[in-house]
């Protein structure tokens, strides 16, 4: 029964004073002893100081009360407690049997009787001392009942028994409202309540959060709106600059096409900048644009007010010498008037001979043009091609010679007297003395200017010493150690077969000493000296080595092995550089061995290129008679007239014309003459095949140097 009872914290009240008194509760509380917890024991429920109790006082139902109305304490026990029983019940869930008046036993919450509670002997639980008060109907607010102690099984008197008179029922013991039984039923209760409270509260904060939610939406969509807003105002703004500026450009009055271009590409400019600005610019970028949009519409007024004034000057030029042209027309036909027929006829005859030649002029200049271009296209072919440049002087070189030899002839050829070949042997010789003195300054030049290099080179070779003294010993130490491992290469092979011949020897011999080890060890008698062993062992072989000295020999040989065979993985990879150096050098060799079909292509190349340039110095020589004859009749045409009239200067103007042609035909003809001269290849040719007798020399000698060194070596 102890566990049928939760314990009560110590901080519980004693009971009010406000319960129903129940007679007989002083005498009963007199003549029964107090209970403290467990300390003391309540007497048999059967039995009293009176003695014995009949069955039917036992289960005697107290008379009913009128019920109370509930307070929120009561509201509280109802929600935990699922069934209240009447006041007239001795017990909270229980069950009071009315066959032959015996009291049925507790049943908990769950249904069930308690465990530890056993049966007396007749069978049924018989009734309590409390059974008795509430028959008697003990009044519970007396000295007794107040001053009844609180159990260590959850029970309280006064408090209890005033909670049961608020809530209008009799909840715990028989006492009534002295006693109530706070089971888990009642803990679970309140746990409901809490639970349905944070339910509430959760269902509270739900609807917060939906609320927050469609207002963070709303937020969202609004601010996404503003954005869009703020775009627009933005496009509006700039569209309303570009509107700005174009009226004022329309306020502009102007008529000139030129003008019209030039404010339409500006306009264009301004609209595709403003189109292309960021779209994230603020308010303040736009009204600074704005300002400058303002600065740039003045500054192009401003440009517009000036070409608008040099547009005006210019008519007023234009207008100027358009009435001057009319006055000298009108000069030249009252001139042409006065004179007489024959003189209109040369006049007209040489106008349209002006005319002619004016279109022959034309004609000239494009033709020039088109010679230039290929002349520059014939610069750049030879520019990029050392043999064109080569065979170009060659030809210019058998040119020469060949009008020597056309002199020659012409000279044999001709009957002088022996007097006028002798003054023309003399200015000869005199003229060749004067080319030798000459060419003598030049040689003396060109020596002065060698030995001058020549010093430069000696001071630059002496600065380069010192500078690379390092690098060349290097590539001395280097160059040596080539030659070293050519000789190792050579050489590797023979000396391999002699180290593993020494290593077979020495294992042999270590294998053998070994074997007289382990033959000592089993007769069990080692020695210090090797002189102290059997004839059968010296028949064997053996030699003074102690097998210390032989293992410290095993171990210098796998030593020198594994150095070896790493001097033999370097020597390979040196070696594959030089295969590799060795394939680059014959490649070139293979590439310069094709010098002759290349040869071949520049001959051929070398004669279209000379019956171009003959068949351009014909049509130069043509257009050089062609500009004489026209100089020529142009003077005429000067002494004619005497050099007066609008005519006459027009045939100055083209006269000066055709003199700068002729001064641009000097130049042009002097440039490519620098060209040939500086396109001169032949000693170049020369040196390049110098160096490559030099290269052949240097190769044929290293390979006969190997073979030497090879035979020496085998020798």
């Amino acid at each position: 029964m102890d566990h049928q009872y939760r314990q009560r914290p110590p901080s519980a009240r004693p009971g009010t004073r406000q319960q129903q008194s129940r007679p007989g509760t002083a005498a009963t509380t007199q003549r029964r002893p107090k209970t403290a917890g467990r300390n003391s024991e309540r007497p048999p429920s059967s039995s009293s100081s009176f003695g014995p109790v009949p069955p039917s006082r036992q289960m005697s139902a107290a008379p009913p009360t009128a019920a109370r109305p509930q307070s929120r304490i009561g509201m509280v026990a109802n929600s935990i407690i699922s069934t209240a029983p009447p006041r007239g019940y001795s017990r909270a869930g229980s069950r009071i049997g009315t066959s032959a008046g015996v009291g049925v036993g507790v049943v908990t919450a769950f249904g069930n009787r308690p465990l530890n509670r056993s049966t007396t002997s007749m069978g049924q639980r018989p009734g309590t001392m409390s059974r008795q008060m509430i028959v008697h109907q003990l009044p519970l607010g007396t000295a007794a009942a107040q001053q009844r102690p609180i159990t260590q099984q959850g029970v309280s008197g006064a408090r209890a028994s005033a909670m049961a008179s608020r809530i209008g029922s009799r909840i715990g013991t028989a006492m009534g409202g002295g006693r109530m039984i706070a089971d888990a039923n009642y803990y679970i209760g309140l746990l409901h309540n809490k639970l349905n409270s944070l339910e509430v509260e959760l269902g509270n904060l739900n609807t917060e959060l939906d609320k927050a939610e469609k207002g963070r939406e709303n937020l969202l969509a609004y601010e996404q709106r503003a954005e869009e807003q703020a775009q627009e105002l933005k496009q509006l703004q700039g569209l309303l600059a570009d509107y700005n500026l174009v009226r004022n450009i329309i306020k502009i009055s102007y008529k000139a096409n030129g003008i019209e271009e030039f404010v339409y590409e500006k306009y264009i400019s301004l609209v595709i900048d403003r189109q292309n600005t960021h779209s994230d610019t603020n308010l303040r970028s736009l009204e600074a644009e704005a300002d400058q949009a303002a600065l740039a519409n003045q500054k192009l007024m401003a440009e517009v007010e000036e070409l608008f004034r040099e547009r005006r000057v210019r008519e007023e030029q234009l207008q100027e010498l358009e009435q001057r042209t009319e006055r000298l027309r009108t000069e030249n036909n009252e001139r042409m008037r006065v004179l007489e027929i024959e003189v209109k006829e040369e006049f007209e005859q040489v106008n349209t001979e002006v005319e002619n030649l004016r279109n022959e002029m034309e004609k000239k200049k494009a033709e020039l043009a088109e010679l230039t271009k290929t002349k520059e296209e014939m610069d750049m072919a030879l520019a990029n091609s050392p043999l064109k440049r080569q065979t170009m002087l060659m030809e210019e070189q058998l040119q020469e010679l060949r009008d020597k030899r056309a002199q020659i002839v012409s000279e044999l050829q001709s009957e002088q007297t022996p007097e006028e070949q002798r003054d023309n042997f003399i200015q000869k010789i005199q003229k060749d003395n004067k080319e030798i003195g000459h060419m003598q300054e030049q040689l003396q030049e060109i020596n002065e200017r060698m030995a001058q290099a020549q010093e430069e080179l000696q001071e630059f070779q002496n600065e380069f010493e010192l500078l690379a003294g390092d690098k060349s010993e290097k590539f001395r130490e280097l160059k040596t150690r080539g030659t070293q491992m050519d000789n190792f290469l050579d050489n590797f092979e023979e000396s391999k077969r002699q180290i593993e011949g020494r290593i077979d020897a020495l294992s042999r011999q270590i294998v053998r000493q070994l074997q007289l080890i382990s033959l000592n060890c089993r007769h069990g008698e080692i020695v210090t000296n090797v002189t102290g062993l059997d004839e059968s062992l010296l028949a064997l072989g053996s030699s003074a080595v102690s097998a210390d000295e032989l293992q410290d020999l095993h171990v210098r040989l796998q030593e020198e092995l594994i150095t070896l065979k790493q001097n033999e993985a370097l020597l390979r990879s040196e070696l594959s550089s030089m295969k590799t150096k060795q394939t680059e050098i014959n490649e070139n060799i293979d590439k310069m061995s094709n010098i002759e079909e290349k040869k071949k292509e520049f001959r051929s190349q070398t004669r279209e290129l000379q019956a171009k340039r003959d068949s351009l110095k014909e049509e130069l020589n043509r257009l050089e008679a062609e500009n004489e004859r026209l100089l020529g009749q142009i003077k005429s045409e000067e002494n004619r007239f005497g050099g007066g009239g609008y005519e006459m200067n027009r045939l100055r103007e083209l006269k000066g014309r055709v003199e700068q042609m002729e001064t641009e035909r000097r130049q042009l003809d002097e440039k490519l003459t620098e060209l040939r001269i500086k396109l001169d290849y032949g000693p170049s040719k020369q040196r390049a095949l110098e160096l490559r007798s030099e290269y052949n020399e240097l190769l044929i000698n290293s390979v006969f140097g190997l073979k030497q060194k090879s035979v020496a070596t085998t020798r």
